[in-house]
């Protein structure tokens, strides 16, 4: 065991329990769930997740960020980019039009995630779905000052995540939560036979100390 399995847990759920934007999403999550549901049965809702090249830990070898399949669209405006199927010549008009009915057609992630979003605290949201089959390869992510919360909203015992040399599975209605761009690669694979749709947001870690002092440290 290294010093960092010792300071820096790979995931952090249940030290977020006090967190108003866990609560809230928590709480809400049937409704979260139902509206998602019916959001993603409509057409051309989501796109497939940027499939760009990642590097293995000794910085040469590269590969694709995933195989098979993997959906998303957007729910709140990404302080960076994100690429849809259309192509890479997306303008940000486009972006927050995207954004904007995805507001609209679930409201209650709307409503459990506006105040961050509205003081910079947040600077991702998205809904991701990934089908049976498929794998994401481990990376790291661009997101290092942020922790990365999932809400299981379909879940699938044998899709698996893996931070470190841990792994866990989604449940609905729980939130697992790790350092999308900390010192642990994260992999995910899906061996079993239903879809698995998730929340994911990624919260500001000066924003998440205020409740858990030292989250910020490493």
């Amino acid at each position: 065991m290294t010093l960092v399995d010792v300071i820096e847990p790979p995931f952090w759920e249940d030290k977020l329990s006090e967190v108003p934007v866990c609560q809230n999403l928590i709480n809400n999550w049937e409704k979260i769930r139902q509206e998602v549901l019916n959001f993603v049965e409509m057409p051309n809702t989501l796109f497939d997740y940027p499939k760009y090249d990642v590097y293995a830990d000794d910085g040469i070898t590269s590969y694709s960020l995933y195989k098979n399949l993997w959906k998303a669209v957007p729910v709140s405006e990404f302080k960076g980019e994100f690429i849809t199927t259309q192509g890479n010549d997306q303008t940000s008009f486009y972006v927050r039009q995207v954004v904007a009915y995805a507001k609209r057609s679930c409201p209650s992630i709307h409503e459990s995630i506006k105040d961050l979003e509205a003081d910079g605290k947040l600077v991702n949201g998205f809904i991701s779905k990934l089908v049976p089959g498929s794998k994401i390869n481990p990376h790291r992510g661009r997101t290092p000052d942020f922790m990365r919360i999932h809400l299981g909203l379909v879940c699938d015992p044998d899709c698996k995540l893996t931070v470190g040399s841990e792994t866990r599975i989604w449940k609905e209605g729980e939130i697992i939560a790790f350092k999308d761009g900390g010192p642990y690669p994260h992999s995910v694979e899906h061996f079993g036979r239903s879809q698995r749709i998730i929340l994911s947001v990624d919260v500001d870690l000066n924003y998440l100390a205020e409740f858990v002092p030292g989250i910020n440290r490493f």
